[in-house]
């Protein structure tokens, strides 16, 4: 099984990548707005009241994706995992995923269809109990009762998902960040159970803002 990293080319990525603890291929992640095509940026969706910082994180982050989907399929890569740079492996992994969709290996749970009920509390009456009740494995989403965050470690079986992922890209006329995109267009269908990866941002995030440690879809104090 292959591991591509997102990282970026600055300290804190070499500060995460000291603390990786599985072998991977790097790439490096883009960070500036003008080594990306101009009809890419025009896709996102800007808030009149975004500031510029955050709205090029966005974009070169959506944009990295972007590319290492395509170097999936240009060549031909099978059994991929794509991780950034603060997921850590928490056992060893298995040859193989027994599924032929793309797999969610860790993220973020929150409140189906509003962000302002997504509360502690929400989460607390409403998110822990399903996640309580997954099944050891592969667990199919339900969006009408959960969405998700967090792209930093996802498994590709086959180099033909990223070719379907390519396509929808290519087809959006509007997109947002690549784990809400994907969330909110339901491209993903499924999760593994327990985690494979806790995703540990040591309280700073290059996009926004920190979530701290994600382990078994939810934070962890």
């Amino acid at each position: 099984m292959k591991i591509i990293l997102l990282s970026l080319d600055n300290e804190i990525g070499f500060q995460r990548r000291s603390l990786i603890n599985y072998e991977y291929e790097l790439f490096y992640g883009y960070h500036k707005l003008e080594d990306i095509p101009e009809d890419f940026i025009k896709k996102m969706h800007k808030m009149y009241n975004i500031k510029e910082k955050l709205f090029r994180a966005k974009v070169c982050h959506f944009y990295s994706y972007y590319m290492m989907l395509k170097k999936i399929v240009n060549e031909k890569l099978d059994n991929v995992i794509i991780c950034e740079d603060d997921a850590i492996l928490k056992e060893s992994l298995p040859d193989k995923f027994n599924t032929e969709e793309i797999l969610i290996l860790n993220c973020e749970l929150h409140e189906p269809t509003n962000w302002e009920k997504n509360t502690k509390q929400y989460f607390k009456d409403n998110i822990l109990p399903l996640i309580n009740n997954f099944k050891e494995g592969i667990n199919k989403i339900e969006y009408d009762k959960f969405r998700w965050s967090c792209t930093a470690c996802m498994y590709y079986p086959k180099f033909q998902n990223c070719i379907e992922l390519i396509n929808k890209i290519d087809n959006a006329k509007k997109i947002t960040t690549f784990d809400l995109w994907l969330s909110k267009n339901k491209l993903i269908k499924n999760l593994i159970f327990p985690s494979v990866f806790k995703i540990q941002d040591n309280g700073v995030s290059q996009i926004q803002n920190s979530s701290g440690t994600i382990d078994n879809y939810k934070i962890i104090k």
